[in-house]
């Protein structure tokens, strides 16, 4: 049995409040992350201004981690409103079990992309193994 890994997305800076349900439709459109993908609020049923404080993805079996740091990747480079912000947080599967990067939107550079691929990779894992990766990196 698989266990709980997520990813948390946070947008920060200008716009980000208009800029979550781009991002929302954008990982809808991934079929591996179709009912993965979930608003969140820190408060419980607090929906004011009509944008969630993150966007969690859950990962686990199935490549889903995989899926998500190449949709992220695309879109990252897509929008180029300047000062607009996604921090992106791995929950792993024991509590305090996280890691994080915060990339500025447009300004992804290849090591970013291989930072974010590495970070959600884990996600791919089960039973809270670590993985090892075949191609030896």
């Amino acid at each position: 049995m698989g266990v709980a890994v997520e990813a948390e997305l946070r947008l920060s800076g200008n716009g980000a409040a208009d800029v979550y349900p781009l991002l929302w439709k954008w990982l809808q459109r991934e079929p591996p992350l179709q009912g993965r993908v979930r608003w969140s609020s820190g408060v419980p049923g607090d929906t004011s201004l009509g944008a969630p404080d993150w966007i969690t993805v859950a990962l686990g079996a199935g490549g889903a981690g995989t899926v998500l740091a190449a949709s992220l990747g695309k879109w990252l480079g897509r929008d180029t409103r300047p000062g607009l912000k996604l921090k992106i947080t791995r929950h792993g599967p024991r509590q305090g079990d996280a890691e994080e990067i915060e990339v500025e939107v447009g300004r992804l550079n290849e090591d970013n992309r291989r930072f974010i691929a590495d970070l959600l990779r884990p996600g791919d894992q089960t039973d809270g193994e670590e993985g090892v990766d075949p191609g030896g990196r």
